[in-house]
């Protein structure tokens, strides 16, 4: 247990002190300090005050309202909030020490853990799962859904307000892939099948807004509109609109090449495994996004698989965001 001093004080100076809680001062309106009963009860509240902090969130029936009042001293782990659309409370893990390549406080809430390599854990509604060596996997991951059309994984806030989003995703490339070529094409919104990968976005049809996208490429370094902004000395020559630079693109194939009948053995978005010639490692630094949003949400994250491309897919092995 966390050991701290409770001391007592009044305008003459400290009267006593005892472990168990949190420095707190004492006055009195007219200057003369408390009795020795009055001093008792005083300990007696903040010790029971103190207790009752240290615990707070570690019992159903002791929920916290967020994970940011749970003291920070505290380990990461499963602790009981209770949402901001009310009772009953629910498990969530805290964690205190996640930077996530963001500056500032290190207190989030994870909303969504999907690791496929963990037989305890599935694939969001609507993605087949597909074993360890399908398609030349390499470890159990979700396919990315059907050509033209994207899938949707809602992961919740609890209601809770929050201005910054952080995580990794990480996924695997069939065949020829072509990131944003949909996006720079048509001239597409947040609201369109714009990519081949992973958007994230949070808000409603007609006023989502994007936080950030994982695009899964046919080669990293490549002028092309299929290709990644990745290229140490030819420029793309495209717009990302709405996607800005809040994104990663990567390619599984090797040697610059798309991998052909099965999913590439090279991890996309990990921020490794790239060409000596790309800088898809570098940029944003993979494989953890940190996302100031422009104003305070309590919207869910949505989280979509999409294809743009027929015989192609982006599997998916990991979900790990977290919000602030």
């Amino acid at each position: 247990m966390f050991l701290a001093v409770i001391t007592v004080w009044c305008a003459q100076g400290i009267l006593t002190s005892s472990a168990l809680s949190f420095p707190a001062k004492v006055t009195s309106t007219d200057g003369i300090c408390p009795s020795e009963e009055e001093q008792t009860e005083t300990r007696r509240v903040l010790a029971n005050e103190a207790v009752e902090a240290l615990s707070i969130g570690q019992a159903e029936d002791n929920p916290a309202s967020s994970c940011s009042v749970i003291p920070s001293y505290n380990p990461s782990g499963y602790y009981w909030i209770t949402p901001a659309t009310g009772p009953p409370p629910v498990q969530v893990y805290c964690d205190f020490n996640r930077q996530c390549g963001c500056d500032g406080p290190s207190t989030w809430t994870r909303i969504a853990f999907v690791n496929i390599s963990d037989p305890n854990h599935g694939c969001p509604s609507g993605l087949p799962l597909y074993a360890e060596g399908s398609f030349g996997l390499s470890v159990p991951a979700c396919g990315g859904g059907w050509p033209g059309g994207c899938v949707l994984a809602n992961y919740s806030s609890y209601g809770h307000p929050y201005s910054r989003v952080c995580g990794r995703i990480l996924g695997f490339q069939w065949q020829e892939t072509r990131a944003f070529h949909s996006l720079v094409t048509y001239n597409l919104t947040v609201d369109d099948n714009y990519l081949d990968g992973i958007s994230i976005t949070h808000g409603i049809f007609g006023s989502r807004t994007h936080v950030w996208s994982f695009a899964s490429a046919t080669r990293e370094v490549n002028t092309s509109s299929n290709g990644c902004d990745c290229s140490n000395s030819d420029p793309w020559p495209y717009d990302t609109s709405f996607v800005g630079n809040d994104y990663f693109c990567d390619s599984g194939g090797e040697e610059n090449q798309p991998p052909d009948g099965e999913y590439a053995d090279d991890t996309l978005w990990d921020g490794a495994g790239c060409g000596p010639d790309s800088t898809c490692c570098e940029f944003n630094n993979p494989p953890w996004f940190c996302k100031t949003l422009p104003q305070h949400t309590t919207d869910d994250l949505n989280v979509w698989a999409c294809i743009n491309t027929t015989d192609s897919d982006t599997a998916i092995s990991l979900i790990e965001l977290y919000i602030q």
